[in-house]
């Protein structure tokens, strides 16, 4: 097993030649973009401390990652991310590939958007979005479990949404479009927030 004590590379002009086929642990960073030469990450991967940015060569991402510090950064091309992924300490970045989110999904520290997307359904795990949370019109429900939206619901590009689960205790925004205020949603939705006081800033229409 290699533990990395830093970022991968150790500065923007570094160009790596391989990494380690072992490489389990990266400390720090591990940015790819502008490394178009590395294909692959090393198939023992499961944990980056800092920011994990993949280039546009790489197409998938190892099945045992679990633990992002920081920003992910996916590209075009990875159409499936492993079930094993459980923490995204900031922005989980997505591109329009995707089509569902990992299973064990439990925490994004930052933003979360799903507009570009075909994924159907968030995990059941998830229980934190530090930043806005933006759906789009596929997404029906929200989880079970969430209990907490640091920024914005933002449901303008979505009119489907069923219900928020009594689990969720606070939002700081939440985002509508004008088609919610001629549908019955509208009226139970605005009751339910403003009865259980989760929205703590305000409720807009538009973005």
């Amino acid at each position: 097993m290699v533990v990395f004590l830093g970022n991968i590379p150790q500065n923007p002009f570094q160009k790596i030649e391989i990494l380690p086929k072992n490489l389990k642990h990266v400390i720090g960073n591990l940015d790819l973009t502008g490394q178009n030469h590395i294909t692959t990450l090393p198939e023992e991967l499961e944990y980056v401390g800092g920011d994990l940015e993949l280039n546009e060569t790489i197409k998938s991402v190892p099945n045992g990652l679990r633990f992002i510090g920081k920003d992910l950064g996916l590209n075009k091309h990875i159409k499936t991310l492993p079930e094993s992924i459980e923490h995204v300490g900031n922005n989980l970045h997505l591109p329009a590939s995707p089509t569902h989110l990992p299973k064990k999904l439990s925490y994004v520290g930052g933003r979360l958007d799903t507009r570009r997307t075909t994924i159907q359904d968030l995990p059941e795990t998830l229980t934190h979005v530090g930043g806005d949370l933006l759906l789009n019109n596929s997404i029906s429900r929200l989880p079970n479990n969430i209990q907490y939206i640091g920024g914005a619901l933002n449901l303008y590009f979505n009119d489907v949404m069923k219900q928020i689960p009594d689990s969720l205790a606070s939002i700081s925004r939440l985002i509508l479009n004008e088609k919610w205020e001629k549908t019955d949603k509208y009226s139970e939705l605005i009751t339910y927030v403003e009865t259980q006081k989760i929205v703590k800033k305000a409720v807009q229409f538009g973005i």
